[in-house]
Parts: structure tokens; sequence; C-alpha cells
């Protein structure tokens, strides 16, 4: 999907996340957290995550639930939820 179609029109409520998978990564959503699981490319994650804060989730409130995916978390310094 092109970086351009990001975000366009996702028309989503707070309690939503408009991607829960792409390219092996999966987000599941728990209230207002977000846990990141699976393998790829941080790209794909990165995408993911951002549709999340899109909808309201807090960079704090972001779990890495894979190995890959908290090393990718620990790698850009994201504060690690509890």
């Amino acid at each position: 999907m092109p970086v351009s179609e990001v975000g366009a029109g996702l028309g989503v409520s707070g309690d939503e996340v408009p991607w829960t998978e792409l390219g092996g990564w999966r987000l599941t959503r728990d209230a207002d957290r977000v846990t990141l699981d699976g393998s790829g490319s941080p790209v794909d994650a990165l995408r993911l995550l951002c549709s999340a804060t899109w909808t309201g989730v807090a960079t704090s409130a972001i779990t890495g639930g894979s190995d890959e995916a908290r090393e990718l978390v620990k790698s850009w310094n994201l504060p690690e939820a509890t």
C-alpha cells in the first residue's frame, strides 16, 4: 500500500484501529492499549502503530508481544508499557 494511502479516509472512532494485520504483523487492541505481535518489515509494523496512534492510542500504551516486536519498540525508544 502506498504511503499516501495510509490513513486516507479512515473515518474511525477512537475504539477502532483501522488496520490490525499487515505484512506478518498483528495489532491487538485492549481498551486504550495495543500489542504488536508477529514479525516482518519494520515499515509495516510502523504503519500499524501509526494507525493505532491516529485513533488515540498513546505511544506509552504500545507493547511488543513477540521478540521481534519487543526489539522494534525498544529500538524506536518508545516508552515501555506497563
